[in-house]
C-alpha cells in the first residue's frame, strides 16, 4: 500500500478528508447497528487514517453476481421469509424476471411488520430505492454517497446495464479492514499447530511460509491463478470460493484443506490436514 499521506494538503483536500473521516466513523457505527462484527478500537483508528486511500473500487469490494442472494417480485411469502432466515441478511434486492432488472431493496423488519399485520404481502409497498453504481467507483466515494443517501446497499452495473455485483456497508468495511491487515508487518500470524497434527492458518498467510513450515510443496504448477496465499490456493483448487466446512483435497500432496471461515469473496481461515486424502 502506498503511503497514505504525502506532502502538504490544500485546504480543500483537508476539508474533504475531514468529511470522509466523519463519514467513516458514522458508517462504522451503522455497520455495527446492522449486526456487523464489532471492530476493535485499534482497527477503527486505522480506518480513520484511510481518508486519502483511493485504490479500492466497487469492483474490489463487491459480492460477485453469482453469489448475490435476491428475490423475484412475485416471490411467495413463505419463501421470502425462508430466504431471509437462510441467508441471515437484513436486506435483499428485488428483481423482475432476471437479476439484471433490479427494482429495489426490502428490509426484513418491513417484511415482518407487514406479515404481523395479517395483510397480503405487497413488496412494492415496502420496497426502497436502490443505488446503481459503476464498478470503477472508488470505495471511499461510495461510502460517502451511502452516508449522504442513507443507503446500505448498492448494485454494481456494467456499461450495458447488466448486474456485476452487489456492495453493502459491511462488505466495504470488511474489505478495508482486510486491506489494512494485509499491509501490516504482522499480517501473517503464527501457524496454529494442533495436537491432532493439523494446522490452522489465516487465509492471507503466505503460501511459501506454510510450505517451509510443513516441509511439503503445496503449489500446483498448472493453476491458472497467480497464487501467493493459502486462501488463494484453496480457492483455486476448489474452482470457486468455498464455504465454511467444505473439504478440498490437494491433487498431488497427501493434504486436505478444511475451510473454517469464509465469506462470498475469500477464504478467511483454513485447517490443513497432512495425510487427509
Amino acid at each position: 500500500m502506498k503511503k497514505l499521506f504525502k506532502g502538504k494538503k490544500r485546504a480543500g483536500e483537508a476539508q474533504e478528508q475531514s468529511n470522509l473521516r466523519e463519514a467513516l466513523e458514522e458508517l462504522i457505527d451503522e455497520h455495527m447497528e446492522d449486526g456487523g462484527q464489532p471492530i476493535p478500537l485499534e482497527e477503527r483508528e486505522f480506518l480513520g487514517s484511510l481518508v486519502s486511500f483511493t485504490e479500492l473500487t466497487a469492483a474490489d469490494v463487491m459480492i460477485p453476481r453469482i453469489d448475490i442472494i435476491a428475490v423475484p417480485l412475485d416471490v411467495a411469502e413463505d419463501e421470502l421469509l425462508a430466504t431471509f432466515t437462510r441467508s441471515r441478511l437484513q436486506r435483499l434486492p428485488v428483481y423482475r424476471n432476471t437479476l439484471d432488472e433490479v427494482l429495489g431493496v426490502i428490509h426484513v423488519q418491513d417484511v415482518l411488520s407487514w406479515t404481523v399485520s395479517g395483510k397480503k404481502l405487497n413488496l412494492k409497498s415496502i420496497m426502497k430505492e436502490v443505488m446503481f453504481i459503476s464498478p470503477a467507483m472508488r470505495a471511499l466515494d461510495l461510502m460517502y454517497k451511502m452516508r449522504e443517501k442513507s443507503s446500505r446497499l448498492a448494485i454494481v452495473v456494467d456499461e450495458y446495464g447488466g448486474v456485476d455485483g452487489l456492495v453493502t456497508l459491511t462488505t466495504i468495511v470488511e474489505e478495508i479492514v482486510g486491506e489494512i491487515h494485509s499491509d501490516q508487518d504482522n499480517q501473517d500470524k503464527d501457524l496454529d499447530k494442533k495436537d491432532d497434527g493439523s494446522i490452522i492458518a489465516d487465509g492471507r498467510h503466505a503460501l511459501d511460509e506454510i510450505e517451509e513450515s510443513m516441509g511439503i510443496a503445496l503449489m500446483v504448477d498448472d493453476l491458472e491463478d497467480d497464487v501467493e496465499t493459502i486462501g488463494g490456493l484453496v480457492t483455486s483448487l476448489a474452482g470457486h470460493v468455498p464455504a465454511r466446512g467444505e473439504l478440498i483435497n490437494h491433487p498431488k500432496a497427501p493434504v486436505q484443506f478444511e475451510v473454517i471461515e469464509a465469506d462470498p469473496r475469500r477464504v478467511k481461515r483454513v485447517k490443513i490436514w497432512v495425510g487427509g486424502n
